[in-house]
C-alpha cells in the first residue's frame, strides 16, 4: 500500500500553491511570462522553506509541452514525469553525496548533449555548497559559457560557502522563513483536507516549534495526528512535543511575581514529570515576557514602574539563561538555576528592593553603626556643603549620576531642596528622590526628605568640580610635556604634533 509523508503529499504543484514566498514567485512568473529567462538560478534559505520545491516548479514551467509558461498544464507527459521524479531531461543531483570532481565532470559532460524529450535540459544541484573546490572550478567553466539548451537550478542552505565567481553568474533568490501565521493557515488547511478537527492553539504550538520551516512543521504534525487521533488538542500536542502549555507558563509567571519559591520549583518538578523540553519551556517563558512588555508599550495595560522594570530584568536573565542552558549538567538543573536568579535579583531602583540598610534607617531611624557615620552624626546638616558630602554617601547607579549633577539650593526643616540643570533633566526620576532621602537619613540619623527641581542656571555641582579638576590636571600634563626638552626633540625628529584630545589625566579618570 502506497504511503506518503505529508511533506510529499502537499508539496506545491503550481506557483499558486507556494506559501510565504510571494516576491520570488512574482519574479519567476514575470520572467516566464516575458521570456526573460536566465541560464542559472540559485535558491537559498534555511531548511524546509521551499528551495527544491520552487526549483522543480520552475523545471516544470520550462519543460511543459504547452509552455514555457508560469502556469504549466500539469497533464502533459513532461509535467507528469517531473511529478513522478523520472523526467529524463531533469537531472537532480545531491551535492552532499557527490562531492568528488569526477562526479561533477561526469554530470557536466552530459550537458553538451541536447535534451531527449523536451526543449530544455535542466540540471538541479541540491546543497550545492557541499561541492569540493575542484568541483566548483569545473562547474564555473560551464556556467561561464553554458549551452543554450541548458538551465542550472542550484539550491543551498549556506550561500556564503559558495565562491563569489559562482554567485556572480547566478540569478539569486533568498527564501525567507515563513511567519507563524502563514504556517498556522497552511497546517489548518491540511488538517481540514485530512478531515481532522483541531484546536487553534494546538496548531499554533506546532507552528511555533516549526521555526519558519514548512517541512519541519509537517514532520511535527504527523506524529501529533498519530498521537491525538481524530482531534488535535493543545494539551496532547504540548505533551508529545515536550512543550509548556499557556497555563504552565502563566503559573510560573504568577509564582515568580509572588516570589513564591516553593510554588515555582513545584511547577518545575511537574514539568519534569511530564517530560517537558526545558529549552522549549524557557522559549515559551521568554515569549510570554515579550508579549507582556509589548502590551505595556501599546498601552493595553498600565502597570507600575516596578512591574515594568521587573519584566525587563526577567527577560534579560531568561535570555542569558537560554544561552547557558546547554552547558548545564542536565536541562532541569540549568532551568532551576535560571529561576533561582529570577527570584534572587530585583531592579535596584525599585522601592521594594531598595538597600535594606537604608530602608531600615529611613523607617526606624536606628543609630548608624559605622564609626564614620557616628562621628558625622554630631554635625548639623546645615554646616556641610553638598560637594563635600556627596562622596561620603556612597551612592551608586542612577541615583549617584543624578546627585552628581545636582546643587543644594537650601535646607528647611529637614527638607533638602536640590536643583538639577536643564541639560541633565532626562536623569530625573521621582523614585531617586526617595533613594537619595534614604541615604541622607541614614548618614545623619534623622528623617530627611528630598525635593529636586529642574533649573537652567550654571550650577556648582560635584560633577562640575570633578570636570574642572580633570581639566586642570590635563593642563598641567600638557604644559609639562611642552616644556620637556626630550619630548620636544622627539616631536621635531619625527615631525610630530600634539593631539589634545588624545591626552587624558589618569588621576581623575
Amino acid at each position: 500500500m502506497a504511503s506518503y509523508a505529508l511533506a510529499r503529499t502537499y508539496r506545491p504543484q503550481s506557483f499558486a500553491e507556494v506559501i510565504g514566498q510571494a516576491p520570488i514567485v512574482q519574479a519567476l512568473t514575470n520572467a516566464l511570462s516575458t521570456g526573460r529567462l536566465h541560464h542559472a538560478y540559485l535558491f537559498s534559505g534555511t531548511r524546509g522553506v521551499g528551495k527544491t520545491s520552487l526549483a522543480r516548479l520552475l523545471a516544470k514551467c520550462l519543460s511543459c509541452e504547452q509552455g514555457p509558461s508560469a502556469t504549466p498544464c500539469g497533464i502533459c507527459s513532461a509535467c507528469q514525469a517531473i511529478v513522478r521524479g523520472n523526467y529524463i531531461d531533469l537531472l537532480e543531483v545531491d551535492a552532499a553525496s557527490r562531492t568528488k570532481v569526477e562526479d561533477t565532470r561526469e554530470l557536466l559532460d552530459s550537458v553538451h548533449y541536447p535534451p531527449l524529450m523536451g526543449r530544455t535540459k535542466i540540471i538541479l544541484i541540491d546543497e550545492v555548497h557541499m561541492l569540493s573546490g575542484h568541483s566548483f572550478n569545473a562547474l564555473l567553466k560551464t556556467l561561464e559559457e553554458p549551452p543554450t539548451h541548458v538551465v542550472f537550478l542550484l539550491a543551498t542552505t549556506e550561500p556564503e560557502k559558495l565562491p563569489s565567481t559562482i554567485l556572480s553568474r547566478c540569478l539569486q533568490f533568498n527564501l525567507k522563513p515563513l511567519s507563524e501565521q502563514s504556517l498556522i493557515q497552511h497546517f489548518s488547511r491540511i488538517l481540514e483536507k485530512e478531515n481532522i478537527s483541531f484546536e487553534p492553539t494546538a496548531v499554533a504550538l506546532i507552528a511555533q516549534s516549526a521555526q519558519g520551516s514548512v517541512r519541519d512543521g509537517l514532520s511535527l504534525l504527523e506524529p501529533c495526528i498519530a498521537f491525538c487521533g481524530s482531534k488535535l488538542t493543545a494539551v496532547q500536542v504540548s505533551e508529545l512535543l515536550g512543550l509548556a502549555d499557556h497555563t504552565s507558563v502563566q503559573s510560573l509567571l504568577d509564582a515568580l511575581f509572588a516570589e513564591d519559591a516553593i510554588q515555582v520549583f513545584a511547577l518545575i518538578r511537574q514539568l519534569a514529570e511530564k517530560g517537558a523540553d526545558f529549552n522549549e519551556v524557557l522559549s515559551a517563558f521568554i515569549r510570554a515576557l515579550h508579549q507582556i512588555a509589548m502590551d505595556q508599550v501599546l498601552k493595553k495595560e498600565s502597570p507600575s514602574k516596578e512591574i515594568a522594570e521587573r519584566i525587563q530584568l526577567f527577560y534579560q536573565i531568561a535570555l542569558l539563561g537560554q544561552r547557558d542552558l546547554p552547558l548545564a549538567p542536565n536541562p532541569q538543573m540549568g532551568f532551576e538555576m535560571i529561576f533561582i536568579r529570577l527570584l534572587a535579583f530585583q531592579p535596584w531602583s525599585s522601592e521594594s528592593t531598595a538597600n535594606p540598610d537604608l530602608k531600615k534607617n529611613s523607617e526606624n531611624l536606628e543609630t548608624v553603626e559605622s564609626s564614620e557615620a557616628s562621628s558625622i552624626n554630631t554635625v548639623e546638616p546645615e554646616s556641610i556643603e553638598w560637594n563635600t558630602l556627596y562622596p561620603k554617601l556612597n551612592l551608586s547607579g542612577l541615583c549617584a549620576l543624578l546627585a552628581s549633577h545636582c546643587a543644594l539650593l537650601k535646607q528647611e526643616e529637614n527638607c533638602w531642596y536640590f536643583v538639577l540643570n536643564q541639560e541633565h533633566s532626562a536623569l530625573y526620576d521621582k523614585n531617586q528622590e526617595k533613594v537619595l532621602a534614604q541615604a541622607l537619613s541614614a548618614y545623619f540619623n534623622i528623617a530627611i526628605s528630598v525635593s529636586i527641581e529642574i533649573g537652567s542656571a550654571e550650577l556648582h555641582t560635584p560633577e562640575k568640580i570633578r570636570q574642572q579638576k580633570a581639566e586642570e590636571a590635563l593642563a598641567t600634563v600638557r604644559q609639562s610635556l611642552e616644556e620637556n626638552p626630550r619630548f620636544r626633540q622627539i616631536l621635531e625628529q619625527f615631525h610630530g604634533i600634539i593631539v589634545p584630545d588624545s591626552m587624558v589625566s589618569l588621576e581623575h579618570e
